[in-house]
Order: C-alpha cells, then sequence, then structure tokens
C-alpha cells in the first residue's frame, strides 16, 4: 500500500506504538480500517488507500510477561536495536524493558529476533499521574533472561541516531552496546548543558542503594567542587553544579562508588 511513497517514509506508527520503519522492521503488517497512523516523512507526499475489505494482521508479536506495561499514554519515541547488535547478546524469548529516571517502566517488548524497535511512552499530560517519560528525561535499557531469571543492564555505548533522552515523536537507534550485571552496571552521564555557563546538569545512574561521591576537577588535578558524598538508592539521579565562582575552561567530573569510578570532561564558558 505504501510502496509508492516508500522511498520518502521515515517511519509509520499506529496507535499502539507499533511502527514500520524501512528498511529495518515492519511490525504492522497491514493497515486496518478505522485506525489511526502517523507518518513521519523526509518529503511532502500523500496517498490514497481505498479499502474494499476489513484487512487481518499477518502475525501477532510475543506479549512480554516480565516487563509488562499496558498503558497507553498518546505519545511516544521509537527506540532501535539493530540486528547486528543484538542479535550477539539476546535470546529469541528475553524481554527488554525501558525505564525512565524513578524506574517506571514505560516500554517493553520481546526479543523474537532480527531487528527490534521499543515504543517507549511519554507522559500524559491530561492525566493526573505520572506515566511515562517527560521531554528530555533519561531511559536506561535492562533484559530479562527467562531462561536464567536474571536481569541485566545493556549499555548503550554510542548512538546512530537520537540518543537517551525522550522526544516525543523521536527516533533513537542504538550503534554500540554490551550487556553489564545488574549490581555493576553504573553509569555517569554527560552533562547537559556542555558547554555551559554558571550551572550545568550531571545525572547518573545506581544499580542499588549505594554510597556516592561526585567531585569536580580543573585541568590540574586539583578538586575545587565536591557535589555530593551521599546514599543513593537505584535508580538515576542528577544534580546541579553551580560554576558561577569559576573561571572558564576545561573541568572534570567524577563519579566513586564501591568498585566503580568513571570521570567525564565538561567545558565552562563565560
Amino acid at each position: 500500500i505504501l510502496a509508492g511513497i516508500l522511498s520518502d517514509i521515515i517511519i509509520v506508527k499506529n496507535g499502539a506504538g507499533e511502527v514500520y520503519w524501512p528498511p529495518f522492521v515492519n511490525q504492522i503488517a497491514t493497515l486496518n480500517p478505522g485506525e489511526g497512523y502517523q507518518a513521519k516523512m523526509s518529503n511532502s507526499n500523500s496517498f490514497y488507500y481505498q479499502c474494499t475489505n476489513p484487512s487481518v494482521k499477518l502475525s501477532m508479536q510475543m506479549q512480554p510477561s516480565y516487563y509488562k506495561r499496558n498503558a497507553n499514554t498518546g505519545n511516544n519515541m521509537t527506540i532501535g536495536l539493530p540486528a547486528s547488535l543484538i542479535e550477539p547478546l539476546l535470546q529469541v524469548g528475553d524481554e527488554i524493558g525501558v525505564f525512565g529516571e524513578s524506574n517506571q517502566l514505560v516500554g517493553s517488548s520481546v526479543y523474537e529476533s532480527g531487528f527490534v524497535a521499543i515504543s517507549a511512552w511519554g507522559n500524559d499530560e491530561y492525566s493526573l499521574n505520572t506515566d511515562g517519560l517527560q521531554t528530555d528525561e533519561e531511559f536506561i535499557i535492562r533484559i530479562w533472561h527467562p531462561t536464567s531469571q536474571t536481569e541485566e543492564l545493556l549499555q548503550i555505548n554510542s548512538w546512530a541516531e537520537g540518543n537517551s533522552t525522550y522526544e516525543v515523536n523521536g527516533i533513537a537507534m542504538a550503534e554500540k552496546a554490551a550487556l553489564i550485571g545488574n549490581n555493576e552496571a553504573y553509569l555517569l552521564y554527560q552533562n547537559i548543558p556542555n558547554p555551559f555557563r554558571d550551572e550545568t546538569q550531571i545525572k547518573f545512574y545506581v544499580p542499588k542503594a549505594t554510597f556516592i561521591e561526585l567531585d569536580v576537577f580543573n585541568i590540574l588535578g586539583d578538586k575545587v567542587a565536591k557535589l555530593t558524598a551521599d546514599n543513593y538508592e537505584q535508580g538515576i539521579h542528577a544534580i546541579n553544579f553551580d560554576s558561577s565562582r569559576l573561571p572558564a575552561g576545561t573541568y572534570f567530573y567524577r563519579i566513586k562508588a564501591p568498585n566503580y569510578s568513571n570521570t567525564k570532561r565538561m567545558n565552562l564558558i563565560k
């Protein structure tokens, strides 16, 4: 049906978050009468579909039982995990869960082979509860292995497109990834904004309740700020760094936990 505009299609989504993402995956299979669709195009184009018979789904996707989520908030983004990246890491039947900064499950799928597309659901602004990701909120991806009853973090080391923050109708395509044991999966994110003036935010993820130290150093290795030294629960946490008293230049921030340390660079401009 979409063959006439295929060269202009970036992605097509239905209301359930299923996608047709050429040339990677087709979860929609057929267009159903009465169902709404969104199409993101590289060029302005149009097509007409005259339905004479109700269509039938060609196949049904496996549904998660461990990362089970039924809420449809009306807005989402699509995360792509290429076959070449994910096939060496997962087995058929493994479940993939996307979690927000508060450890809330915001999207899930079951690995069936090949390319994986997951819808990460955003918050419904008309709901009284927080039921999805906020714009620019960080997300992480966890893997549940039903055969061994174990959970691991899928650490995305680089993105071919997009990143690990939520954007309505956004697209994020992973490029490099690795599985890390759930109790060892600490993450230190790049500060935002960077470069920055006066203030920036630093986020980090801890896999279990633990003591965390976060310090800032100048290019000579002198400590110029202690941002925190406290106990943190599992999840993503954010610390604001006020640098208004420091001169412009390159700085480093270091996180330390038992058996873990990581350092990243940031640039202060005036």
